[in-house]
């Protein structure tokens, strides 16, 4: 949803504009969320258990786990993909 409200941004005011509100460079989310869903599998190796298992911990009674990370690391990888696609459909340089 987020990469499809940015193509729409896109269309609407131009890729500058777009690059004005995330100033961040698709190729930098791309990294980023490929390092996030990687260190979330290789928590539960570090803990003995299985490559992507939920390990959870609740501070303040919030539980956050390994699968949460995960999820971030694919929205910010599809998020980058979605910008570079864009930015290149354009021609737009990075």
């Amino acid at each position: 949803m987020a990469a499809s409200n940015l193509m729409l941004l896109s269309l609407t005011f131009g890729s500058r504009g777009v690059r004005r509100l995330l100033p961040v460079s698709p190729a930098r989310l791309i990294g980023c969320g490929l390092a996030c869903a990687t260190g979330a599998g290789l928590l539960g190796l570090l803990a003995g258990e299985a490559f992507l298992d939920g390990l959870w911990m609740f501070p303040g009674g919030l539980p956050l786990g390994s699968p949460l990370l995960f999820d971030l690391g694919v929205f910010l990888t599809v998020l980058g993909s979605a910008m570079h696609m864009q930015e290149k459909l354009t021609g737009v340089p990075d």
